[in-house]
């Protein structure tokens, strides 16, 4: 075996390069079982959800949920991936739901004026 850093030639049985001290990456025999690791669906379903909150206001809300849901499965399963993907969904979730209530306020305010003045 051979140093993937510095190519120094590496006995059997060694963890790191007697030439440089790199850490020897130990390949998996073929066969092996590699350890699954899948993406939390509540965080696909908050980033999906936060995406469609531009278009449909309730989705911002299903957003929040999911994305609060995914961060707290994600910080208790160390296994389970997502969690970026879950505070973007949710950051998007209340952004949009920011939005549309501004919107709101705003048509509300302007059919008003229209029957005040």
């Amino acid at each position: 075996m051979f140093c993937t850093k510095c190519g120094a030639q590496i006995p059997e049985g060694a963890n790191y390069c007697a030439q440089c001290g790199t850490p020897v990456v130990k390949e998996a025999a073929p066969g092996a079982a590699q350890p699954v690791q899948h993406t939390s669906g509540m965080a696909i379903a908050s980033l999906v959800c936060g995406l469609a909150g531009f278009l449909f206001a309730p989705s911002s809300i299903l957003a929040i949920i999911f994305g609060a849901l995914a961060l707290s499965h994600t910080n208790k399963i160390p296994e389970l991936k997502g969690r970026d993907m879950a505070i973007v969904g949710l950051a998007l979730g209340i952004v949009t739901l920011i939005g549309w209530a501004v919107l709101a306020i705003w048509i509300v305010s302007v059919i008003w004026g229209l029957f005040v003045v």
